[in-house]
């Protein structure tokens, strides 16, 4: 986001704003935010099985998503390549 001191801001008042133009835009912003990058930590992490007690690479699985119940800890909720089942981990990394 441009800062409003920036000389190349435009401003542009409510009446010529594009709602859903601009909620277009962020939600390809949010898109974009969610995709792993093959570097990223997130490629890194691991999940846990409930179903048979082990550790897998987070890409193993189809994460439905990833929310986040207090600061610094990280659920990801995950279709199971094993069972087949829907599963909720812990992000180990």
């Amino acid at each position: 986001m441009k800062s409003i001191l920036d000389p190349s801001f435009r401003y542009t008042s409510s009446v010529q704003t594009d709602l859903g133009r601009t909620f277009d835009r962020i939600r390809r912003e949010l898109r974009a935010r969610e995709k792993p990058d093959a570097n990223s930590q997130l490629g890194q992490s691991k999940v846990w099985l409930e179903c048979d007690s082990q550790l897998i690479d987070i890409e193993s699985v189809d994460a439905v998503g990833i929310r986040e119940p207090v600061p610094g800890v990280e659920l990801v909720k995950f279709i199971c390549p094993r069972c087949h089942q829907r599963h909720e981990s812990l992000r180990f990394r």
